[in-house]
């Protein structure tokens, strides 16, 4: 069976009780999104490293993700809300080509198996990047009236939405 090892890794985390999510790449680097920050913990570190400083317009972080190529994804809320992306490699975080409208009305997002960007949204339904993060399209058959509060994906790309107040 599995063996689960206790360890306690939140050395150095001045403001943990505030988290918000935690994501972790195919090669074993660890994010933690918290209110204002989002920290990176190394495969093979006990320091985290907040990825975030020059961020200053946005002063609440809601959720973080990588994907295959370890791209880093994070919804921003703030002055100017944006899903901002931090490229494999990259220092510097960019800004996704979605209204500040459509920003604030997502909720969480997942990947594919195709490494396709998916968003749920409160108030516009399913929406995919099919690269990185370039461009999106929405995917809703009449899901634009539905509040989705959360999505998963399964194995075989099947997308699950919590659909608030209707079950999933």
């Amino acid at each position: 069976g599995r063996r689960i090892i206790k360890k306690k890794i939140n050395y150095n985390l001045p403001n943990f009780t505030s988290a918000r999510d935690l994501s972790v790449s195919k090669t074993g680097q660890i994010y933690l999104c918290v209110r204002d920050s989002v920290y990176s913990l190394e495969n093979s570190s006990e320091i985290w490293v907040n990825i975030t400083p020059g961020l200053k317009n946005y002063p609440t972080y809601v959720d973080v993700g990588i994907d295959n190529n370890n791209n880093v994804f994070l919804i921003a809320l703030g002055q100017h809300s944006s899903i901002l992306r931090l490229k494999s490699g990259s220092s510097s975080w960019d800004s996704l080509l979605l209204s500040e409208q459509e920003v604030w009305s997502i909720s969480s997002f997942a990947f594919n198996s195709n490494d396709d960007l998916i968003l749920s949204s409160i108030k516009d339904g399913i929406i995919r990047s099919t690269d990185h993060g370039d461009t999106f399209e929405k995917l809703n058959q009449n899901l634009d009236t539905f509040r989705i509060t959360s999505l998963i994906i399964n194995q075989y790309d099947h997308i699950f939405g919590l659909f608030s107040g209707k079950g999933i």
